[in-house]
């Protein structure tokens, strides 16, 4: 499935990049009326601690029994903690990655159903004016590649396609957290270097002072792209290894538009399978974009349900230019994704958000 989209992307006219940003990460929340302000003391008091310990309950009891079956397998966890490169794939067998990813998928839709979450999806080929099409959605790409508006994006995505997905590098000194990330084979990205990360797939407990290795994010995606791809030196693919989720934007948005993707997941010019999600809403928007964490956590889990919907295209081949070209990649799949869903897409990317948190918190004090 291929489709070519060679245009620049537009950038509306704006009097500041700031005011830009202010549309893309800002609060896209109507002001809060009395009965839902009301509405939040009520189930602050009920709903919210219900669900926050009935999922404390599924991850400690998932986290005791990964450990239990690692132990069980006699893997030594300080050997992977300690290693290099994509470690999931090098110190797991097929049978423990099998099951880590198919245990991981139970729980991710438990805790997502505890939640309150609604999820609807959509198959759209993006062939406008064709009634019959060639395209099929039965392929398996070794990335896929999505928008990002939410921290729930990462379960809800794992709960339709099983797969890894790369975190930023603090989570993996987060108790519990960290090695639950490691344990569908996920990467962990330093965003302050650039396209490095720590020891990818290696999650060191926390409070240890495991020293970074500075593999490169690219490498392990191109790594585990090709693992995922069948050639001629290899009669069939290893179905028990995850393909990786990535998020090309590099951090959260509000849901109203796109920001640039980067190109590290179209480097090694395999196929990519473009997904773009989204949250209707009428009231809370799910979004994590300016929003404190905790208070992001509190709505989800205050409101009685959250509506999730995601659009799934074909699996994009790129063209001969294209891989070439990971910049004409990355712009192609992401200018699809802009005309199957209606979302714009701004020129804008992480340093801007960081850039407009700080204003807003400058005001504040």
């Amino acid at each position: 499935y291929q489709r070519r989209v060679h245009g620049e992307i537009t950038v509306p006219r704006m009097d500041s990049r700031l005011e830009l940003s202010r549309q893309v990460f800002g609060r896209s929340d109507p002001p809060p009326s009395i009965l839902r302000r009301l509405w939040w003391v009520v189930a602050g008091l009920t709903l919210f601690p219900l669900r926050a310990l009935l999922v404390s309950i599924i991850v400690l009891h998932a986290w005791l029994w990964m450990r239990i079956f690692l132990l069980c397998s006699g893997v030594s966890v300080a050997k992977i903690w300690h290693s290099a490169g994509d470690t999931y794939v090098k110190h797991l067998t097929p049978c423990a990655r099998r099951f880590f990813v198919w245990f991981t998928w139970i729980n991710f839709r438990i805790i997502l159903f505890v939640s309150g979450f609604w999820t609807t999806s959509e198959n759209v080929c993006g062939c406008k004016g064709a009634r019959k099409c060639s395209c099929t959605f039965s392929g398996r790409a070794p990335t896929i590649v999505s928008n990002h508006v939410s921290t729930f994006d990462i379960p809800v995505l794992h709960g339709m396609f099983a797969c890894s997905f790369v975190s930023k590098a603090s989570v993996k000194s987060v108790p519990v957290a960290g090695f639950l990330t490691w344990t569908v084979g996920s990467a962990f990205v330093d965003r302050g270097h650039g396209d490095r990360t720590a020891t990818a797939a290696a999650a060191p407990p926390a409070g240890s002072d495991a020293a970074s290795t500075g593999s490169s994010v690219t490498a392990i995606l191109s790594e585990r792209a090709a693992l995922l791809s069948p050639s001629p030196t290899k009669n069939a693919v290893d179905s028990s290894i995850p393909p990786f989720l990535v998020f090309p934007e590099g951090t959260t948005t509000n849901g109203s538009q796109m920001i640039s993707f980067h190109t590290g997941p179209f480097v090694c010019g395999l196929p990519v399978q473009p997904i773009f999600i989204s949250y209707p809403h009428g009231g809370f928007n799910p979004a994590y974009d300016s929003i404190p964490f905790i208070e992001h956590i509190f709505k989800i889990w205050c409101s009685p349900i959250t509506r999730c919907h995601v659009l799934r295209l074909p699996v994009y081949e790129p063209s001969p230019e294209e891989r070439a070209s990971p910049a004409l990649y990355a712009r192609n799949v992401q200018q699809l994704l802009s005309s199957v869903s209606g979302c714009a897409v701004v020129d804008l990317a992480y340093a801007d958000k960081v850039a407009f948190l700080d204003s807003r918190k400058a005001k504040k004090e």
